[in-house]
């Protein structure tokens, strides 16, 4: 008898299961709250690193007693989840730097041409083009070394829907308490993470819904190649449903 095969290749027509099966998120609510599958809401703030490889040990044994001060100083009815995640290095802000100053040289080349000024405005046109090329190539070696990044979070939760015959029960003000609550959570840890000399930042519901789709992508499937990332990330990120109105129905 040959092997038996448990699963079957998906299909090219198939569209892959949904990222909630996976990730057991209902939804990204803005500012930035997440809504798990038995009413948790978490919402996540993104920390500054702190490079201990060229410090001194005096330096690395103050760290390591700031930060055992903060994880002590957590209320127990303050969980907390630190998560690493691997992310692609756009170099962003580098890249905003260059295309300010094509768009500097560009202006200066515009006022040069309008006072007369040829030469000037020679000069600063070769500038912006310069410019351009280091950005294309800058650009072209991103995608082609496709270099990564850590980033470092921290999440809050709470699941203010009581449970009842195991079963919760939902209601809109406990979900509306449940954010509130959250949101005193999440500043208590970054007013804390900030005492100790670290940079916080809340994660936005457009960047909750790219490190979701940086988790489970499907890279290895077949069907991911002719998949739109918006596909696998409206699984993740929906609004609320509009009311029908009679006419529709």
């Amino acid at each position: 008898m040959g092997k038996r095969r448990v699963s079957r290749r998906p299909r090219g027509t198939e569209l892959p299961p949904p990222t909630q099966e996976h990730l057991h998120v209902r939804a990204v609510l803005p500012p930035g709250f997440v809504v798990s599958d038995d009413g948790t809401l978490a919402a996540v703030i993104e920390v500054s690193s702190v490079d201990l490889s060229l410090a001194g040990s005096a330096e690395i044994a103050t760290r390591r007693e700031q930060f055992a001060a903060f994880v002590s100083g957590l209320q127990v009815k303050t969980p907390v989840q630190f998560v690493v995640a691997t992310v692609p290095q756009r170099c962003q802000e580098y890249r905003d730097r260059i295309k300010g100053r094509i768009e500097r040289f560009r202006t200066l080349a515009a006022r040069a041409r309008r006072d007369g000024d040829e030469v000037s405005k020679q000069r600063r046109e070769h500038m912006a083009s310069v410019a351009e090329t280091h950005l294309s190539l800058f650009e072209a070696l991103l995608e082609e070394l496709k270099p990564r990044e850590e980033r470092y979070l921290v999440v809050v939760w709470h699941n203010p829907f009581s449970l009842v015959d195991r079963q919760r029960e939902l209601s809109v003000e406990k979900l509306e308490e449940g954010k509130a609550e959250v949101e005193r959570r999440l500043a208590t840890v970054a007013s804390q993470l900030q005492h100790i000399g670290l940079q916080t930042r809340r994660v936005g519901t457009d960047d909750l819904v790219d490190l979701f789709y940086g988790f489970y992508h499907m890279t290895t499937s077949p069907l991911a190649r002719a998949t739109r990332p918006a596909i696998l990330a409206g699984a993740v990120a929906f609004d609320e449903p509009e009311p029908h109105t009679r006419e529709e129905e």
